[in-house]
């Protein structure tokens, strides 16, 4: 999922993390590091050293951090964490449901030191729901139960949204190569 996401946003990193109780660390569960290619390897935060970022991701808000807005020990404790200097601009966006809430996703711009925009968090919350439902399946009783070799029945609308996402960010790609030009 983070290699997806990292991909489809163009983020430099990105990681899937979570905050279950209000008094809980800030638990990064894997990423993706898009520059290198390669994964990333699970890490935790202790939540008063982030203070700002395990609030949204416990309370399940969208956090764009960056710049002179960002409170420095949230990022620098991110920074530290993940082995980076600096790591720049950042948006979390919540995977949840009104029933439950997964954690979120946090996209870094440690190398472009990209700004996130309110274009990239609405083009991000429009795939939200088909992760959300990928996420509902994946830890539902029953698709633990089924072995590998059993594709579940959602198996093609889970692959007609994912070619509906490599059509979006071929599109994307074409639209920032034109604007790079």
């Amino acid at each position: 999922l983070a290699r997806a996401v990292a991909k489809t946003m163009l983020a430099d990193m990105c990681y899937l993390v979570s905050c279950r109780t209000s008094q809980d660390d800030l638990v990064f569960h894997g990423g993706y590091h898009l520059i290198r290619e390669e994964e990333c390897a699970p890490t935790r935060i202790i939540r008063d050293r982030a203070p700002t970022i395990a609030n949204a991701v416990f309370r399940g808000r969208v956090l764009h951090l960056g710049g002179d807005s960002a409170p420095a020990p949230d990022l620098q404790a991110i920074a530290e964490a993940v082995g980076l200097q600096d790591c720049g601009n950042i948006l979390l966006i919540p995977l949840a449901t009104p029933e439950r809430s997964w954690g979120a996703v946090l996209l870094l711009a440690p190398y472009s030191n990209r700004s996130w925009t309110a274009d990239d968090q609405s083009y991000f919350l429009t795939s939200i729901d088909a992760m959300v439902r990928f996420l509902q399946h994946a830890t539902s009783p029953e698709s633990i139960s089924h072995s590998q070799s059993t594709p579940p029945p959602e198996t093609s609308s889970f692959t007609t949204e994912i070619e509906s996402l490599r059509s979006q960010l071929d599109i994307l790609r074409q639209d920032n190569q034109l604007l790079l030009g």
